[in-house]
């Protein structure tokens, strides 16, 4: 536990540094979150016997970053598209020891990592200033927080045994509800003017969402378990101790931002 407390009083200042400072600060951070992500992913593979090349695949991670820091939405997509065709490129003229079955894993894991962690300098940078992030991250650490400990304290049904042992739908309820209602309580001061709705409207809006994020929150935590089940790890890494790897870390969070993003982007914020 204190290993845990170390490291957080240690890299979270740091992050909260940046994503305060915004604009090359917080691209620069995230960019190489991506990095680390990616090679993480490769490595978990490369356990299986797969050749996911950490180098390729941790820079196309972290040039969709850059795209979407640089040139928003647009530079996203070609971003993407560039790397599909770069991958099988690369299966092209490496096929004696790159097969097609390494080369989706590749592209899958430049999607998971370097696509979903391009929505936070996506969502930094909209309408609101780093309030609309700020909402994303309060909701997936409420959720996150609250159902390990009402997990450990009255969770007895099992919510998915064979990906995570430790959660429990006791938590996972008690973790969407109380999602929802700091979402409720924050959207007034962390989503005005993220989204042209009504200011009466914005607990409304701020309690779905603090729902939806839970859920989006959970799936990743346990999308992540699955992939680590497969391999036959318990960490994606050792970077954080304590706290395992930047995948570890940001498994909710990187679901749960990309619906907030996409959610304010459909309501014309």
């Amino acid at each position: 536990m204190w290993v845990r407390i170390g490291t957080a009083a240690v890299t979270l200042p740091l992050f909260l540094g940046a994503l305060w400072a915004g604009g090359l600060f917080f691209l620069g951070l995230t960019a190489l979150l991506a990095g680390i992500g990616f090679w993480e992913y490769s490595q978990m593979w490369r356990r299986q016997g797969r050749a996911v090349p950490a180098g390729l695949g941790g820079a196309l991670a972290v040039a969709l970053v850059l795209a979407a820091g640089w040139q928003g939405p647009p530079g996203l997509v070609a971003a993407l598209t560039a790397c599909a065709l770069a991958i099988l490129a690369a299966q092209v003229l490496g096929y004696r020891r790159y097969t097609p079955a390494d080369a989706g894993l590749t592209l899958a894991g430049v999607v998971y990592v370097g696509w979903l962690f391009a929505h936070f300098p996506l969502l930094r940078e909209r309408p609101g200033d780093l309030r609309p992030l700020l909402f994303a991250f309060l909701i997936t650490w409420v959720s996150d927080t609250s159902a390990y400990f009402v997990g450990r304290a009255l969770g007895r049904r099992k919510l998915a045994p064979d990906l995570s042992p430790g959660k429990t739908v006791a938590g996972a309820a008690a973790g969407t509800l109380l999602a929802a209602l700091a979402g409720g309580l924050g959207a007034p001061a962390l989503l005005a003017g993220a989204a042209p709705v009504d200011p009466r409207w914005l607990p409304a809006l701020g309690t779905a969402l603090g729902a939806a994020g839970a859920v989006a929150g959970l799936i990743g935590d346990l999308a992540e378990s699955a992939l680590k089940r497969h391999v036959g790890v318990k960490d994606s890494g050792g970077l954080l101790p304590g706290h395992g790897g930047v995948l570890d870390r940001f498994d909710s969070a990187l679901f749960t931002v990309p619906l907030v993003y996409y959610v304010l982007l459909l309501l014309g914020g």
